[in-house]
């Protein structure tokens, strides 16, 4: 969209043009932005009002010598042989052609309304006039729709200038400036969403602000405003609805359903044939039916057209509506569209319907950022709703469960298992029994026994193929690594890291961060950086770096990194609290490892103010998984690390990053005016930070700096001895 100045400059700059073309429906604006134009051109403008002449070539072609005549005296002699009983062309245009050339200026012709003519005659009689008039005239045309003329020369040799729906459009100043007129101030928010309302359409902002004046709260006002508006419906039947014949009129408040369409899901939804026609005819007329690619097969109606057609179909045929909807869902759904298929399923109520096609999505839109799109499907649907049906039960579970609303999971998996035949504790007769247990398995609440077993059995009853194998294999994964059981763990992870590459990005992302911590564990910092790595990119990939349940692998990436890489190691720690923070009643596993993850991370970094709450935290936690050896074994060591901080540090800030850098140098051979010319600074600048390093750890000589470095887990064992 460009302002109304800057279009009226695009004409004038359109000078080589020797035909100028306005094509859109009533109220954009097209005859007034004609009358723009004379005023600001210094030449003539000849009008031909056509609601007044006749479809034959000889009315039309004496209505544009008379109009010429008015301002060129010259023009006005081929007027005598039109008066003629049968006047003809061949001798007309030519006297009109002299008549013009020997005219002190040139003019431009104007036909409005030219949807009018639908002869041949004519249009011979536009294309022949336009072709006899002299250098520097212009011929300017306006309509609903595009004449039959030969445009594509015209356009190839450059000489048309054309502007439709698109270029008349309102932009946001234009709207501002009319409500102005209308003594109406209307905030940014409010006029932007009048503009994504109306898509720019002048004639609709126009009754809009009329609808505007009479209201006290302006906000509200827009909130509501729609095809169904009073004013804007009664502007709509009087000059779009009354004037389409009853077929296209039968046919359009049917597809008027769909946000876009084609023949052939017209014809699916009508239960006919021959809609590929009605729309090729449909968007000819320019009557708000707009096409959306070049080869003419997809359309879609301006949204206060179809709103406006919609509540004409309620009045008329009340049931109608939602078994139009449910057969677009069908086809949407058998060609892939399922997002479509998914939103036509809620408004024609088809509630079973819906939750089949919504669970076929979770593990895609759950995993690749797109949990936001099934919230709002979810949110469309009652409590009750959801709980009676088990899939879309299933559906709420695993999507309330990665945006960290653990308590609402359970509440959606007992209900599922419930809906399904069985119960929680008994799952194992449902239909859906294999999706039940992956839950359970998921939420582990009693204990990693039951967590592996419930995986293993999930994951034989799914298809080889199944989307759903990975998250077995990575709960199967998690549950044998915190029971100590390290090799099995690894080769579970990596396949569930392989079969989730594709499919399921959040699982792949929480495997690879597991196997990462395992490598940690083995002191294979190489493996683990490459590990830590690979998810980090994969939760930027994916755009799961929002997602409450990406606080694991965040928090993992940051223990692996500190201290070698601090200010990345404090960015993902700090990042991971903030989700963490956002987690409520989480399965137990996963929070408690979570936890301990970021409460080791922040005391490699030598923050104990932020480890401290972390630990507090998987204190109260530990119950849950408390048959993870490995759980304790992290806890025991993170409280002996937190504690000797304690101690040695009271008084002390931790290490900052340049201290833990030099930290990470002092195990090597290199001296301090080595170390210096590493990092590029003084040698006085790294002796300084080096006895700062002495004092906060409490020790007096390098070795020691060294082994409380690595007793503290701020240097690893494998570090250089110095």
């Amino acid at each position: 969209m460009v302002s109304r100045p800057q279009l009226l400059a695009r004409i004038q700059e359109a000078a080589d043009a020797s035909l100028v073309l306005l094509t859109a429906p009533p109220g954009y604006g097209k005859t007034t932005l004609l009358s723009e134009w004379a005023a600001a051109d210094e030449r003539s403008f000849a009008w031909v009002d056509l609601g007044r002449a006749e479809s034959d070539g000889a009315a039309l072609l004496t209505a544009i010598v008379e109009a010429l005549a008015e301002i060129e005296p010259a023009a006005a002699e081929p007027l005598a042989l039109l008066k003629e009983p049968m006047p003809h062309l061949s001798a007309v245009v030519p006297r009109l052609a002299a008549g013009l050339a020997a005219a002190s200026a040139s003019p431009v012709l104007v036909l409005d309304d030219v949807d009018l003519l639908d002869s041949a005659e004519s249009m011979e009689v536009i294309e022949s006039v336009r072709d006899c008039l002299p250098e520097g005239a212009q011929m300017a045309l306006a309509g609903r729709s595009s004449p039959r003329l030969p445009l594509g020369r015209l356009r190839a040799h450059r000489r048309l200038f054309q502007l439709g729906i698109d270029d008349l459009a309102m932009t946001p100043d234009d709207a501002a400036e009319l409500f102005a007129h209308l003594g109406l101030t209307v905030h940014k928010a409010e006029l932007e969403a009048l503009i994504s309302k109306t898509e720019g359409w002048p004639v609709a902002l126009y009754l809009a602000g009329l609808s505007l004046v009479d209201r006290a709260d302006a906000e509200e006002a827009v909130a509501s405003f729609a095809g169904d508006d009073r004013v804007v419906a009664e502007y709509l039947r009087d000059e779009f609805i009354s004037h389409f014949p009853e077929e296209q009129l039968e046919f359009l408040m049917k597809i008027a359903v769909l946000d876009r369409f084609c023949g052939e899901l017209c014809d699916a939804m009508l239960e006919r044939s021959g809609s590929d026609r009605i729309l090729a005819e449909l968007s000819d007329s320019n009557r708000l039916i707009m096409p959306l690619d070049r080869k003419g097969e997809w359309f879609r109606l301006h949204g206060l057209l179809a709103t406006a057609l919609t509540r004409e179909l309620g009045r008329r045929d009340p049931g109608a509506e939602a078994a139009l909807h449910l057969r677009a869902s069908t086809w949407f759904a058998e060609h892939d569209d399922h997002d479509r298929a998914i939103e036509h399923a809620i408004a024609g109520g088809d509630v079973v319907s819906a939750g089949g096609l919504i669970w076929g999505l979770i593990p895609e839109y759950t995993a690749r950022g797109r949990n936001s799109t099934m919230l709002g499907w979810l949110g469309r649907f009652t409590e009750e709703q959801t709980c009676a049906v088990p899939l879309l039960a299933l559906a709420a579970f695993h999507s309330a469960l990665i945006a960290g609303r653990g308590a609402d999971a359970e509440r959606f998996l007992r209900a599922a298992a419930h809906a399904d035949g069985g119960s929680l504790s008994r799952p194992e007769k449902g239909p859906n029994a294999a999706a039940v247990m992956t839950a359970r398995a998921e939420i582990g609440r009693e204990g990693l026994t039951r967590m592996l077993d419930d995986a293993r059995l999930a994951k034989g009853l799914e298809p080889e193929h199944s989307p759903w194998q990975a998250l077995c294999l990575m709960l199967e994964g998690i549950a044998l690594s915190l029971s100590g059981d390290f090799e099995p763990a690894k080769a579970a992870l990596e396949e569930g890291s392989r079969k989730a590459a594709v499919s399921a990005p959040m699982v792949q992302v929480i495997c690879l961060a597991q196997l990462a911590v395992l490598a940690l564990g083995e002191d294979d910092r190489i493996t683990a950086e490459i590990l830590a790595s690979q998810a980090r990119a994969q939760v930027g990939r994916s755009n799961l770096g929002e997602y409450p349940a990406a606080a694991l692998p965040i928090a993992a990436s940051a223990l692996v990194l500190a201290p070698r890489d601090t200010s990345r190691a404090r960015t993902d720690a700090a990042r991971a609290a903030r989700l963490l923070a956002r987690c409520v009643e989480m399965p137990p596993w996963f929070e408690t490892e979570s936890c301990l993850l970021l409460a080791r991370a922040f005391l490699r970094l030598a923050d104990s103010a932020e480890a401290n709450p972390q630990l507090g935290r998987a204190r109260k936690l530990i119950r849950g998984p408390g048959d993870s050896p490995l759980v304790r074994q992290w806890l025991g060591a993170a409280e002996a690390e937190a504690a000797r901080l304690a101690e040695v540090g009271a008084d002390e800030p931790g290490l900052t990053g340049a201290e833990l850098r030099v930290l990470g140098y002092l195990p090597t051979h290199l001296s301090l005016r080595e170390i210096a010319e590493e990092f590029v600074v003084s040698q006085n600048t790294v002796k300084t930070q080096a006895q700062a390093i002495y004092r906060k750890l409490g020790v007096s000589s390098r070795a020691e700096a060294v082994a409380a470095g690595r007793a503290a887990g701020l240097l690893d064992e494998s570090a250089q001895r110095s």
